[in-house]
């Protein structure tokens, strides 16, 4: 499994299939209006790209030991998510 959009998170490379140690892929859509691309070597994630469509917050998950080199592009979601989709009764 390469994505999944849960309990208002996004998990990238969630249940990588041994068969897939590298890949890419572009395009998936995840809840929230959100399209991705990934790329991973070594069954590790390598790249990412995260667009949004409608905006809000996007609420990432990924295996421990992430090194970002581009830490500008991300910053801790705080408060309530103004995504429509990941509202909450």
């Amino acid at each position: 499994m390469l994505l999944q959009s849960y309990d208002g998170y996004l998990y990238l490379l969630p249940a990588l299939p041994n068969a897939l140690p590298n890949g890419w892929v572009k395009g998936l859509k995840a809840s929230g209006g959100f399209e991705i691309d990934l790329d991973w070597k070594n069954s590790k994630l390598n790249k990412i790209t995260i667009k949004s469509t409608i905006g809000g917050n996007a609420r990432i998950r990924v295996a421990k030991n992430l090194n970002l080199q581009s830490k500008s592009s991300f910053t801790s979601a705080k408060g309530e998510n103004t995504n429509e989709y990941y509202q909450f009764d």
